[in-house]
């Protein structure tokens, strides 16, 4: 049984490395952060957007005709974790953002809910985490009835 379950586990990495190449050759993997770097391309593939390159601070993507920047943040839940909580927002005082577009994605990597919130919703109802140096906020709750919050899900509809 120890040999069949390590053939298995190996097949199953190399389906995963192969994966991965694959979604690197498309570029849409650009760091080892998969669902980021993937709900990064999804959200500027659909709206639009330009990518930030690696590493720019305060935001991900740029609508380059009105100059609006976007912080992208998306969540799998899954069984084990069925936590909301997004990414953490680093150094909101700077503002460096216009609107955050958040996904809630299905285990199928379907989104199942995408919203567009501007940076003032976001700012109000982030909490800051002296621990992780950042603010935390979630997908869900009373903010996302906030006025200027956007439900856009249907844009992502699998065409």
């Amino acid at each position: 049984m120890g040999d069949q379950i390590r053939r298995q586990a190996l097949k199953s990495m190399q389906n995963y490395a192969q994966v991965i190449k694959e979604l690197q050759d498309l570029h849409i993997l650009r760091t080892k952060n998969i669902l980021g770097d993937y709900t990064e391309w999804l959200v500027t593939q659909t709206l639009g957007l330009h990518l930030a390159p690696n590493s720019t601070a305060g935001y991900d993507a740029v609508d380059v005709t009105t100059g609006t920047k976007y912080q992208i943040k998306g969540r799998q839940p899954t069984l084990a974790n069925p936590s909301k909580q997004l990414g953490i927002l680093r150094n909101l005082d700077s503002q460096d953002f216009d609107y955050l577009i958040a996904i809630l994605f299905g285990m199928d990597f379907v989104p199942n809910l995408v919203v567009k919130a501007p940076f003032a919703v976001v700012k109000q109802h982030a909490r800051y985490v002296e621990r992780v140096n950042g603010y935390r906020i979630h997908l869900q709750g009373t903010w996302l009835d906030e006025p200027g919050v956007e439900n856009i899900t249907s844009q992502f509809a699998a065409g």
